[in-house]
């Protein structure tokens, strides 16, 4: 092979970023008490990024801690984990 091609990316490109914070709950939530206790959440988020390489836009989708489930199941609020 004599010579080498570059693939010219298509612009916006889209990127995927899997994440995870973690904390304690210090806050509380749906009207219980903070726990004090650890916690962490994860989800994934998409970002379109424009040809001068800054981020254009971004959606997350992160799933439901145990305590926002439980407070929605309180709450009467339906649930994807709710039958």
């Amino acid at each position: 092979m004599d010579e080498a091609h570059a693939c010219e990316p298509t612009l916006p490109s889209r990127v995927f970023v899997h994440w995870r914070a973690e904390g304690t709950n210090t806050a509380g939530m749906f009207g219980r008490e903070p726990t004090m206790k650890p916690m962490s959440i994860s989800g994934i988020s998409l970002l379109t990024v424009g040809a001068d390489s800054r981020i254009e836009s971004s959606q997350v989708y992160r799933q439901a801690t145990g305590e926002e489930l439980y407070g929605a199941m309180q709450a009467g609020l339906p649930t994807d984990d709710a039958p």
